[in-house]
């Protein structure tokens, strides 16, 4: 079994997320956003996945993923909410 720090970050406005960077390297396993927000979320990785509220997008891996960048955006709906939560896990090294 892998250990690992578990991340979570509360998104509001359209972001850019780094996994490379943002995790030194190491890369993020077990990826899940949680839309709780009153508008859609897209992930604009070129799939551009959209996310109603009230749903889950998961990523099942078993190898961190390293990318160099994507960005979460929403829909703009006046006097709605952005929110969403984004969390991963962050292996940690273990000595051998």
């Amino acid at each position: 079994m892998t250990k690992g720090l578990l991340n979570r970050i509360r998104i509001t406005n359209d972001t850019v997320f780094n996994f490379f960077e943002d995790t030194k390297g190491e890369g993020a396993a077990g990826i899940s956003i949680y839309n709780d927000g009153q508008t859609t979320l897209i992930i604009d990785d070129g799939t551009n996945e959209e996310i109603a509220p009230g749903q889950y997008f998961f990523v099942e891996n078993d190898i961190p993923i390293i990318n160099t960048s994507f960005r979460i955006r929403f829909k703009k709906e006046v006097g709605k909410a952005n929110n969403a939560i984004m969390s991963y896990i962050v292996p940690i090294k273990q000595a051998t």
